[in-house]
């Protein structure tokens, strides 16, 4: 028997072109998303996930991560927040985007079904959708390659802003440059420089919205050689400049 669900809260939620919540977002509890138009770009600890209509969005409880959404000219998307009544379930489930065009029937019987009553039938609908969706995750229980690289993944998500060579990080895993290179990117899926730009570039965004700092002064703030080169980077990550989604932003 699975876990049982305390509560959960079910939106459908319709933005034009452009959508970011402007900051980081946390999540108190599991959230799924389910896109139906439009497609986003996440950032999540160094990495960048993409989601475009029929996949699904897991977002652990607990995670921190920035979100970017376009769409032509629309972006529509579900988004199913649930608890269950023992905190520690799940656990072994991490931020993911997974191609799931089958639950479209799910998601759309349990929204309009949420919409017009909390039966019994409301919950047994949610935890079929559960039922189908857990085995198509990965669980991100860690394995031994990954645990290997911890000490550098770490260093580098506290020391984006610092420079950082890979012969540092190699020694801190106990590595040759050539080994820990390799070990990194298969367990994370891009280069040591990658993640640090990639971190630097989450916080950038963050920066971005809430802060007036002109795009010299975030450069020089997360140590890129050159507000040229990070605007290289910045686009690069997101499709986007730095002065074009501070615009958006601002608009919002």
């Amino acid at each position: 028997m699975g876990p049982f669900i305390r509560s959960f809260q079910m939106a459908q939620y319709t933005f034009d072109r452009y959508h970011s919540a402007g900051d980081l977002q946390q999540f108190p509890n599991v959230c799924l998303g389910f896109v139906l138009q439009g497609q986003a770009e996440f950032l999540y600890k160094g990495r960048v996930y993409t989601a475009k209509p029929g996949d699904l969005i897991y977002i652990a409880k607990g995670t921190t991560y920035y979100s970017i959404w376009h769409g032509n000219p629309h972006i529509v998307f579900y988004s199913l927040s649930f608890e269950f009544t023992d905190p520690y379930a799940m656990q072994e489930y991490a931020f993911q985007t997974v191609s799931a065009p089958a639950l479209r029937q799910r998601f759309d019987t349990l929204y309009h079904n949420s919409r017009e009553d909390v039966s019994f039938g409301v919950v047994g609908e949610l935890y079929r959708l559960l039922e189908e969706l857990y085995p198509m995750l990965v669980s991100s229980e860690r394995k031994l390659a990954e645990k290997t690289v911890l000490p550098a993944i770490a260093y580098l998500e506290q020391h984006y802003t610092e420079k950082i060579s890979v012969a540092q990080l190699a020694a801190l895993c106990g590595f040759s440059e050539s080994r820990f290179f390799t070990v990194f990117k298969q367990v994370t899926n891009c280069t040591p420089v990658e993640y640090k730009q990639n971190v630097s570039v989450q916080h950038a965004l963050e920066l971005l919205s809430e802060t007036a700092l002109s795009v010299e002064e975030i450069s020089r703030f997360l140590g890129f050689s050159s507000p040229a080169y990070f605007r290289r980077v910045f686009r690069a990550v997101t499709g986007q400049t730095p002065k074009s989604l501070r615009q958006k932003a601002t608009a919002r």
